[in-house]
């Protein structure tokens, strides 16, 4: 299944990747989050569920402008998160991270009581 399909966007299936490029939080945060949380809104749940691995990028952060525009230049650079492993049988999907002291160290720093979860689910080729 292709990753754009868990979103209904029949009308246009490249709107989240073009919307992503032009992001700009010093000019266009506002329109550009807003059109995503809309599109978060109106999405319906896919059918088939997805099942295994799905690639994944950022699109955006909304938590505070400046912040923002750190984390897409620094997401340019350094990309732990890779997508997401899906079980439709569970109901569960889990978040995949590059494997690397780099990753580990900066969970530790910015999540200190995290621990990372290793399931059958995680362990499947990405």
């Amino acid at each position: 299944m292709d990753a754009r399909q868990l979103t209904d966007l029949s009308d246009d299936p490249l709107e989240l990747d073009r919307l992503a490029d032009r992001l700009r939080p010093d000019v266009n945060r506002a329109e550009v989050i807003g059109r995503f949380e809309e599109l978060f809104r109106t999405g319906t749940r896919p059918d088939p569920l997805p099942d295994g691995f799905l690639p994944g990028r950022l699109l955006a952060t909304s938590t505070w402008a400046p912040f923002d525009g750190f984390a897409l230049r620094l997401a340019r650079v350094w990309m732990p998160w890779r997508g997401k492993s899906f079980d439709p049988r569970a109901m569960r999907g889990l978040n995949r991270f590059t494997q690397g002291p780099g990753t580990r160290t900066a969970f530790k720093i910015v999540f200190p009581r995290y621990t990372p979860e290793r399931s059958e689910l995680s362990l499947r080729s990405a």
